[in-house]
């Protein structure tokens, strides 16, 4: 602590005259502490007090002192911009804080910058190497394509030459060229063996057939072969020496068979043209398929084919011999339908159940004027004809009915039938008629006409 020369007062911080070596405070020597610290090393050796000053030679007139009040209003100032000083601090805090999370964050994202930029440079000299396998891909392909038409057009060629023959059932032990030569016989074309590349059976995708391929040594022989064949129009397996027609069982392994209405099966996914061939006719004929019943190897061997309702089921006739590979079938079939008696429903307004209010209050809410002036005659008759209709719903007022005879309507009765009551008076006397009439076989609780039964036995045949 240091006194004041000119006032006595104890002070902590303040000047020192460099002339007579006094320490006076800062309101005494006329100067603020802020101004005292811009003097600067120098200067402050060399100040002086107001009195040292005015003994100086060089001092033409005296400085005025200053007085208490503007001493202590310089004060009450300096003080009332310190009040603000630790928000100050707090907020240069904050904003140290936040310049080093941004400094942070720039760093990461520098880094992560120059991670892209080698990434980016990576595929970029990838992109650049596909380019060229793509070029070499698109060439390649080029090249696979020509050969492959030039493959194609090989084997055209070498087919020129062939001739295919289905229907020939495959025998043990068989001879091609005998067969060849007994379908030459019939069409009067005489194709000898010498003429004969080779000749050998082929099997079909997805069958058990075998076709017969024979491959002629000159093109001319073969069209003429073939124009023979043509020609023929009786030729049969029974030309070529096998007794009697080929009864064989379906076998069309490329069709599967999903369920439909009417417990019917309909075909799915034919492969080969025959398969298609099939399935349009069934379509165009209006025919369904009903046999699901497959052989122990999974196998469906017969089609049943009707336009009426029909069930299929194994038969289980203690007469009938058990065979797994082809098992007996028993055919129920509907030939007699009763048609359903359509129940045409039709709406029925019941007025006494409406709320008549809340209508008129909608109908007065309504703005009709502007409604109807924007739209044309027309416009504005439909827009009316369908407010009242949603009031109508809306109110309770429509119900259905069957035909008016239901809820109490006049001279309508009621009936635990599902058909109005007119008809149910209608069909009972046919009812009465038909019972004393033997009904037709029934199995379970289906009734049927006639049954029918699919039996391998010769003796039931």
């Amino acid at each position: 602590m240091k006194t004041c020369a000119s006032c006595n007062e104890r002070f902590n911080d303040g000047v020192q005259c460099s002339s007579c070596k006094k320490y006076l405070d800062f309101s005494c020597a006329s100067m603020t502490e802020v101004g005292w610290k811009k003097l600067g090393a120098d200067r402050r050796a060399q100040w002086k007090c107001p009195a040292c000053r005015v003994s100086s030679p060089t001092l033409l007139s005296p400085q005025p002192t200053a007085s208490l009040d503007t001493v202590l209003s310089e004060i009450r100032e300096m003080k009332h911009q310190l009040l603000d000083l630790p928000t100050l601090v707090n907020d240069l805090r904050s904003i140290k804080d936040e310049l080093s999370d941004l400094k942070k964050c720039y760093d990461f994202s520098s880094g992560r910058l120059d991670e892209f930029d080698t990434r980016l440079i990576n595929l970029e000299s990838k992109v650049s190497e596909f380019e060229k396998v793509q070029d070499t891909v698109l060439s390649l392909q080029s090249e696979l394509a020509s050969a492959k038409l030039e493959l194609m057009s090989h084997d055209q060629r070498s087919r020129l030459n062939n001739v295919e023959i289905k229907g020939v059932p495959l025998k043990k032990d068989e001879n091609l060229f005998s067969i060849v030569e007994a379908i030459g016989r019939k069409i009067k074309y005489n194709c000898p063996k010498a003429q004969i590349n080779y000749i050998s059976r082929v099997p079909i995708h997805n069958s058990k057939e075998k076709l017969v391929i024979v491959s002629f040594l000159n093109r001319y022989v073969k069209e003429d072969f073939v124009a023979a064949a043509r020609a023929e129009k009786d030729l049969s397996t029974s030309d070529l020496g096998f007794q009697g027609a080929p009864h064989r069982d379906f076998n069309m392994s490329g069709i599967s068979w999903t369920s439909s209405i009417n417990n019917s099966l309909v075909p799915v996914n034919p492969a080969t043209s025959d398969e298609c061939v099939l399935a349009d006719e069934l379509c165009t004929l209006g025919l369904q398929q009903y046999n699901g019943v497959t052989n122990g190897y999974g196998k469906l061997l017969d089609l049943v084919l009707s336009n009426k309702l029909a069930y299929v089921t194994e038969c289980f006739d203690p007469l009938v011999t058990i065979d797994p590979y082809h098992p007996a079938l028993l055919v129920n079939i509907d030939l007699f339908e009763m048609p359903s008696l359509d129940h045409a429903p039709r709406l029925r307004f019941v007025y006494s159940k409406a709320d008549f209010i809340s209508i008129n209050k909608e109908i007065l809410a309504a703005n009709w004027q502007q409604q109807f002036s924007t739209r044309s005659l027309d416009g504005s008759v439909s827009y009316f004809i369908d407010t009242i209709k949603d009031l109508q719903n809306r109110s309770g007022v429509i119900n259905n009915t069957y035909f008016g005879l239901r809820e109490g309507l006049p001279g309508s009765r009621q009936s635990n039938s599902d058909a109005p009551y007119a008809f149910a008076q209608a069909r009972r006397p046919f009812v009465h008629q038909s019972s004393p009439v033997p009904f037709p076989q029934s199995v379970g609780r289906l009734r049927r006409e006639r049954t029918y039964r699919v039996l391998r036995n010769p003796l039931y045949t």
